[in-house]
């Protein structure tokens, strides 16, 4: 848990991440509102969006320059993650999803390549240099 605090640092100083408890979002809320107004919604009367989220600062690969694999470290749990190499000229040449942190670049030619991570929606995107 304190890894992915102190990853999630760079977000809060840009105000991406605002950490309070529920009674002083409350407590800040109150202050704005009048007692007529409800603190509580339903969900049918939000508007409920996200963003994606770059996790390219939280994710690690090595060995990079990669022979036959990259290993990838992530500083949280996944339920789903896919990947995709992609040359230089934006072509992608491997794709697949990602078991055990580990991808295999036997596939690959000599050369730098992009490595595009979607984790549960989120994406990292970090370079990698194949040399065999």
């Amino acid at each position: 848990i304190s890894d992915f605090i102190k990853a999630m640092e760079a977000y809060e100083t840009q105000g991406k991440v605002i950490w309070a408890t529920l009674t002083e979002k409350y407590d800040t809320w109150f202050l704005t509102h009048t007692n007529n107004d409800s603190f509580i919604k339903q969900c049918a009367d939000m508007n409920i969006g996200f963003e994606v989220i770059d996790i390219s600062p939280m994710v690690t690969i090595f060995p990079n320059p990669s022979n036959e694999f990259v290993q990838i470290r992530f500083p949280y749990e996944y339920k789903n993650a896919s990947y995709e190499f992609i040359d230089l000229s934006g072509k992608v040449k491997s794709s697949g999803t990602l078991i055990n942190n580990i991808i295999s670049t036997n596939s690959l030619n000599s050369g730098f390549y992009f490595l595009r991570l979607n984790v549960d929606g989120n994406v990292a995107v970090k370079k990698v240099m194949v040399q065999h």
